[in-house]
């Protein structure tokens, strides 16, 4: 349904429409404070999606399950200084991003 400003009234017909890109995970910002994190995927996760962040010697620093397709991650302890990651587990999609702490 269409309504103008002149209360010009149009209906159309529902269309469906199946779109299938690639998927896609990003931080931001890069680099980032060392106290919070923003990510944002393309996609809605599935309820058993995992966010694993980890520093450049494997240990994981948290476990996050993301609900919606942008959030922020507040962590609770302040990170050091350095390189870190994270890495996205979901139903058929897994990616890792490399991000900076100042």
């Amino acid at each position: 349904k269409s309504v103008d400003f002149d209360n010009y009234t149009e209906y159309f017909k529902v269309l469906a429409v199946d779109f299938s890109g690639e998927k896609n995970f990003l931080i931001s910002p890069n680099p980032s404070d060392g106290m919070s994190l923003g990510f944002s995927l393309n996609f809605t996760p599935a309820g058993n999606s995992t966010i694993i962040v980890f520093d450049n010697l494997s240990n994981t620093v948290g476990v996050y399950n993301p609900s919606d397709y942008a959030q922020s991650i507040s962590f609770a302890n302040s990170l050091k200084g350095g390189i870190y990651y994270a890495k996205i587990i979901s139903d058929e999609f897994v990616k890792v991003e490399r991000f900076v702490v100042r």
